[in-house]
């Protein structure tokens, strides 16, 4: 089972596996910064503000290489999640640091003037995310926004192993209703799961 953009009334819809790929082969990932930017963002699953706010020591050790894993304390719920780098992002925020020769105090993923070394703001992540929507082809970017970054790995992660529990503990959700609702699972799809482990 794919993952598809469907959405519930308000929410932002997340990108699909084939929108990852035009995405990755367009020249809206020129910069170092943004294609780290998009790599961390899909599988990290963070909430734009999260992600921003993430500094280079947040994701290195004491040696500099980037972690597997990643342990951040959320600023909505006050929790700490845990995430996964993936091997793109890994390579990807390597390059950045390097090519930026960014210091582990400082942000990771900074506002288009380099000397201010200021974090980048929510607003400025939007048009990226508007950007990366257009190159994956939609003439409505309308219905995506920096949530659409956070919902497309889980959404692919329920897709494959239907694992609600998992896919709430990648987002730091206190209630699996809440999950089921941002997944858009609805009583046909429950039932659709239950045809195919029928006894």
């Amino acid at each position: 089972m794919a993952c598809v953009n469907r959405i519930a009334y308000g929410q932002k819809a997340p990108f699909t596996a084939d929108d990852v790929a035009a995405i990755r082969k367009s020249r809206v990932l020129s910069s170092t910064r943004d294609r780290a930017l998009f790599e961390l963002a899909i599988s990290s699953a963070l909430r734009s503000g999260d992600l921003l706010s993430l500094t280079v020591s947040d994701v290195t050790n004491a040696n500099g290489d980037v972690l597997r894993d990643v342990r951040k304390v959320q600023e909505k719920t006050g929790g700490a999640v845990r995430f996964n780098v993936s091997e793109a992002a890994r390579v990807a925020l390597e390059v950045h640091i390097k090519h930026h020769s960014i210091a582990p105090d400082q942000p990771l993923f900074f506002a288009s003037r380099l000397k201010a070394r200021r974090p980048m703001t929510t607003r400025a992540f939007q048009v990226l995310v508007k950007a990366w929507a257009d190159a994956a082809g939609y003439r409505d970017t309308s219905r995506f926004a920096g949530h659409s970054t956070r919902r497309t790995m889980p959404c692919h992660a329920y897709a494959h192993s239907r694992d609600v529990v998992a896919v709430a503990k990648l987002l730091g959700h206190s209630t699996l209703r809440y999950t089921t609702t941002y997944l858009n699972v609805d009583e046909s799809a429950a039932l659709a799961v239950a045809r195919e482990c029928e006894l």
